[in-house]
Formats: structure tokens, C-alpha cells, sequence
């Protein structure tokens, strides 16, 4: 929804100008850093989440199996 509100800002622009290709550049940037943001912050909640298992789990398996197989069962 975030994004939809984001383009409305550039609905108006000039793609031929070389400021409209700018303000374009601009919003593709800001849209990809919302989108890595938006999924580190929800991988980082999870992990914060699952520590107390993983310490429980550790002596079974390691850190990489553990966290591929939760990234599987989401």
C-alpha cells in the first residue's frame, strides 16, 4: 500500500526530461529499500523469536540446517 501512495508523487512526470528520469531513478530506489527493509525486519523479529529454540536445539544440528529448515516451513 506504502508503494501505491509513493507513485502517486509521480504520476505527473516527464520521462523524456532528464529530471523525470532522475525523480524515476529515485522512486524505484526507494521502493527496492522498502522492500529489503520490510523483509530484514521480519527475518530479524523471527530469528529474535526462535533464539530460545535454536539454544535448546544447537547440540542436534547446526546454525545453517536450523535456519534453512525454518525458512522452509514458513
Amino acid at each position: 500500500i506504502s508503494m501505491v501512495v509513493i507513485g502517486i508523487f509521480y504520476l505527473g512526470i516527464d520521462n523524456e526530461r532528464q529530471s523525470g528520469v532522475k525523480d524515476v531513478m529515485g522512486m524505484l530506489y526507494m521502493t527496492g529499500t522498502e522492500l529489503v527493509y520490510s523483509s530484514a525486519y521480519l527475518v530479524l523479529e523471527n530469528l529474535q523469536r526462535d533464539i530460545p529454540i535454536y539454544l535448546r536445539e544447537r547440540k542436534y544440528y547446526g546454525p545453517t540446517a536450523y535456519y534453512v529448515a525454518a525458512g522452509l516451513s514458513w
